[in-house]
């Protein structure tokens, strides 16, 4: 999911979406990526109820529909943080991309350990996490998940509804993030052992 806080016109200010400026502070990894807000909290948690739902006899359902339940370890406790993305295959591994850029939290997680744990439908493997730092890589790798955005993110009717309610326009920010591809934070999910 490819998330980028549009300015409500309401208050004054431009309807486009925001700039996404590099964070130059920052390492390698961090430096490629572009500096979002969060969307409206009503929002994140309609987004998460996806990790919620990826159980059971849903997950065969979800995988089928380019979702993965991507497991990290948390940079601060040390604990399982899961999340639910849209991911494309690419050869034997998978591409994510970070909606929030690096304030997403699965995104910090990784970089501070990259192993991660990948579940699609009811394949689950161990993999490590390779942020892509290549900008020119980036705008070759985009346009594949730009399509799964579009056919696998929320219901037409649900975008409408987040627009309307809370100035998140999830359509412009896809078109946004693959008109700027080159700042888009990516990372490959590379197989390390198949187990179960």
């Amino acid at each position: 999911m490819l998330t980028v806080t549009v300015p409500d016109p309401a208050d004054g200010q431009s309807a486009q979406p925001a700039d996404w400026r590099p964070d130059l502070q920052g390492s390698a990894a961090r430096s490629t990526a572009f500096p979002v807000q969060r969307p409206h909290p009503v929002v994140v948690g309609l987004f998460r109820i996806g990790t919620s739902l990826y159980r059971g006899p849903l997950a065969a359902l979800f995988g089928a529909y380019s979702m993965l339940l991507l497991t990290t370890t948390g940079r601060k406790t040390g604990l399982p943080r899961r999340t639910a993305l849209i991911g494309a295959p690419l050869g034997g591994h998978y591409l994510v991309g970070a909606g929030l850029g690096t304030r997403s939290d699965w995104y910090r997680n990784l970089l501070a350990e990259p192993r991660v744990v990948v579940q699609v439908g009811r394949k689950r493997f161990s993999a490590r996490a390779d942020p892509v730092l290549d900008p020119d890589r980036r705008r070759e790798l985009v346009p594949r998940l730009a399509v799964r955005w579009d056919r696998y993110g929320p219901p037409r009717p649900f975008r409408r509804l987040i627009r309307f309610l809370f100035g998140f326009d999830y359509d412009a920010e896809a078109k946004y993030a693959l008109a700027h591809a080159e700042s888009v934070p990516l990372v490959e999910l590379v197989p390390l052992e198949q187990f179960r």
